[in-house]
């Protein structure tokens, strides 16, 4: 079943911003960028799709497009993406049992496109053809 499939016009944080250390106590916490990141896509995957939340094994392919000469680590970009998804796409994160990801880099604008499939679903010739991958 294709669960998702959303083209956004913004990138995840990178997951060097995710954990912080406070100065006054000492704790742990995660700042609000993330927290603002992840309340925005769980807010526009709803509106774009009614999702149906799954519990079965996870394919997810994502498309990172970064503006200009910016450059990021590949998987600095999914970790808060894939926690941002829980309880949204799927009931946790451990479900996703494949991830196909493509960086693009010198890109007109930031875009991260999302396509989740459960795990029994076959690829979509489309699919292969934005990744250039073959199965």
């Amino acid at each position: 079943m294709n669960l998702l499939n959303i083209e956004l016009d913004y990138l995840p944080p990178s997951v060097n911003n995710l954990y912080r250390k406070s100065s006054i106590n000492g704790h742990i916490y995660v700042p609000k960028s993330i927290k603002d990141y992840k309340a925005k896509l769980k807010s526009d995957i709803i509106k774009h799709k009614d999702i149906n939340l799954s519990d079965e094994t996870i394919r997810l392919i994502l498309i990172f497009h970064l503006k200009g000469k910016r450059s990021r680590d590949t998987d600095n970009l999914l970790k808060v993406m894939l926690d941002a998804m829980n309880k949204v796409v799927y009931t946790d994160d451990k479900q996703v049992m494949e991830i196909h990801c493509k960086k693009v880099c010198n890109a007109v604008a930031n875009k991260t496109v999302i396509k989740a499939y459960e795990l029994t679903d076959e690829y979509d010739a489309d699919d292969e053809d934005e990744l250039s991958i073959s199965f």
